[in-house]
C-alpha cells in the first residue's frame, strides 16, 4: 500500500515536504528518516532455508494482552534470528526500532522478561518454579515472561 505524508521541520525551513513509501519500510527516530524494504518476506525465507537445512528452531510469538506484536524465529544453529512486526508501534514490539536482531539483543530480550539474576531469593523463587539454575528461556517456559509491570507475555510456538 502506497501511502503520502508530510514532514514541517527545520530541515526544510518550514516548508510542507511530502514523502512516499511503501507501508513498513519507513522509519523515523524523531531527525532522520530511513527507508527500509519491508522485512515481511525476509522471515518467511529465513524461516524455509533454516527448516530445509535441519536447522534447531525457536520461534517466540510476543503479544500485548492478546495482540501479537511480534514474531520471532531463531535459528539456534547458526545463532541467527529473523523477526516479522505485526504492530505498527516501535513501542509495542519485542525489539523496539531494532528491525534487524542479534543473537545477543535476543538474549538480553529474554532475560528482560525474566525476573532478575541478582534478585533476592533468586534461589527460591527458581526452585519454587522446578529449576535449578537461572535459565531465561527456561523461566519463560513456565511463566511466559509476563512481568507485573505490564501487559506482554511469550508464546513459545516451536523449540
Amino acid at each position: 500500500m502506497q501511502e503520502t505524508f508530510e514532514v514541517n521541520d527545520r530541515a526544510t525551513r518550514g516548508t510542507n515536504c511530502k514523502y512516499s513509501y511503501q507501508q513498513g519500510g519507513l522509519q523515523f527516530d524523531g531527525e532522520s528518516i530511513t527507508i527500509r524494504r519491508p522485512a515481511v518476506s525476509d522471515y518467511n525465507v529465513f524461516l524455509a532455508n533454516a527448516r530445509s537445512s535441519a536447522h534447531a528452531l525457536l520461534i517466540l510469538y510476543y503479544y500485548d494482552g492478546n495482540k501479537l506484536c511480534t514474531k520471532i524465529c531463531a535459528d539456534q544453529t547458526t545463532h541467527q534470528l529473523a523477526i516479522e512486526n505485526e504492530a505498527s508501534s516501535p513501542l509495542s514490539t519485542a525489539f523496539g526500532v531494532n528491525r534487524k536482531p542479534t543473537w545477543d539483543d535476543l538474549q538480553t530480550f529474554l532475560k528482560d522478561r525474566c525476573v532478575p539474576q541478582e534478585r533476592d531469593g533468586l534461589k527460591y523463587y527458581l526452585s519454587d518454579l522446578g529449576l535449578d539454575c537461572y535459565d531465561p528461556l527456561a523461566i519463560i517456559r513456565k511463566t511466559e515472561g509476563r512481568m507485573a509491570e505490564d501487559s506482554c507475555w511469550i508464546k513459545i510456538v516451536e523449540g
